[in-house]
């Protein structure tokens, strides 16, 4: 690779022939000084400054000998927690997000660690190595980045992904339906409820939008039937598919970036393990919180009728539960790391995914704009084939 030579040699005599290679090897539109500057960030590089420098000697040489580029920027707790930064202001109407911590309990002015996985990919299987006692890395910390930029979100999102970053922190939660809440019974699919101790974790605050597919996987390779909007989710992505943007995303920021799995989502969406019925943090539906299907509703004590919009919308348009985290029910479904099983008979314990089983299909959680929120809820579970993409369903990461 060759960002690696470009980050630590500034103003080289082949610093020309580098560039060019460099963006031959990126998508169209990718920022290279971005991830230039990112990588020197989260290696802890200081550019020499020099013509001469005792490195490559041709640009073929350049590129056999650097290292992948480095993660993408994160930054503090404390500054994802303001009303708007770089000209961005929290969406009126919605709560000003906050960052995790165990027990559901948001804080402000702890600043998260900046610790990078040696600059690693993720593992090759996409599967996380969780377990109660792991450690997780937090993503790198970079002060400048705000999770609220729109106008970073859209123009260079691998740089602002980072910054979306929520830590949350380990805890042990009673996973499935909560018959304190559905007093006529719970769905198969949701039983039996059983305790699962979650480690540490990092989530993005938001659905994977177009913006950030194509920086990755290249403007043309946006799938997403409703096409028109920069900063509404990626749809009609295969698990497979998501996959290979994990990697590709991994690749070019040398991050750790990966799939949830179905316990640290559904830990996350009930703000760390809480028995809140939908994502907004909320136990009734109502679609000023969260974008779902109002028309013909059958009668449900837990629904408001409101506006139908029938189609995805903007990541930050909706409201933001506890955590801080948009759209954990309605907009698009999200992938898991996990196989599908028709119940929790033998599911981990340990926050793991479930590997285990002859079913291929991947689950899939959280309810689209097209779904009654009885789908939305929390703790409701669903699946398909790791081949299939869905105007319903997208993506979000974990790191």
């Amino acid at each position: 690779m060759l960002i690696g030579f470009l980050a630590k040699y500034e103003h080289s005599e082949f610093d020309a022939q580098v560039r060019e290679l460099a963006k031959k090897a990126l998508p169209d539109g990718t920022n290279l000084d971005s991830i230039i500057t990112v990588y020197r960030q989260t290696h802890n590089i200081k550019p020499t400054d020099t013509s001469e420098p005792s490195q490559p000697t041709s640009s073929r040489e350049a590129s056999d000998n650097t290292t992948p580029p480095g993660p993408g920027t994160g930054q503090s707790e404390a500054q994802s927690q303001g009303d708007g930064g770089n000209g961005t202001s929290t969406p009126a109407g919605q709560d000003k997000p906050t960052t995790a911590v165990g027990g559901g309990q948001p804080v402000s002015g702890e600043k998260q660690g900046a610790t990078n996985p040696s600059g690693g990919t993720a593992n090759p299987s996409g599967v996380p190595a969780t377990s109660p006692n792991s450690t997780v890395a937090d993503p790198p910390t970079v002060d400048e980045v705000r999770w609220d930029n729109k106008v970073m979100a859209k123009e260079d999102p691998i740089r602002w992904l980072a910054s979306t970053m929520v830590k949350v922190k380990s805890g042990t939660f009673k996973m499935g339906c909560s018959l304190k809440l559905e007093t006529t019974g719970c769905a198969a699919a949701a039983e039996p409820s059983h305790e699962v101790k979650v480690a540490d974790f990092n989530i993005s605050r938001f659905e994977v939008t177009q913006a950030l597919w194509s920086a990755v996987m290249g403007e043309r390779k946006n799938p997403s039937r409703f096409d028109d909007c920069d900063l509404c989710p990626v749809e009609q992505v295969s698990w497979n598919a998501a996959q290979d943007f994990i990697k590709k995303l991994n690749r070019m920021t040398g991050g750790s970036y990966r799939m949830p799995t179905e316990a640290e989502w559904e830990y996350a969406a009930r703000q760390a393990g809480k028995d809140n019925r939908f994502g907004d943090g909320t136990n009734i539906a109502m679609t000023t919180n969260f974008n779902f299907n109002s028309e013909d509703l059958p009668e449900r004590k837990f629904v408001v009728k409101g506006e139908t919009r029938g189609r995805t919308v903007d990541v930050f348009m909706m409201k933001a539960n506890g955590l801080g985290l948009y759209n954990m029910s309605g907009n698009v479904a999200e992938w898991c790391e996990d196989l599908w099983h028709p119940d929790y008979e033998g599911a981990p314990a340990d926050g793991s995914a479930w590997l285990e089983g002859n079913d291929n299909r991947r689950v899939i959680r959280g309810g689209g704009w097209d779904n009654e929120p009885y789908a939305a809820r929390t703790y409701d579970r669903d699946a398909k084939k790791a081949s299939t993409g869905d105007d319903e369903v997208g993506l979000r990461l974990v790191w």
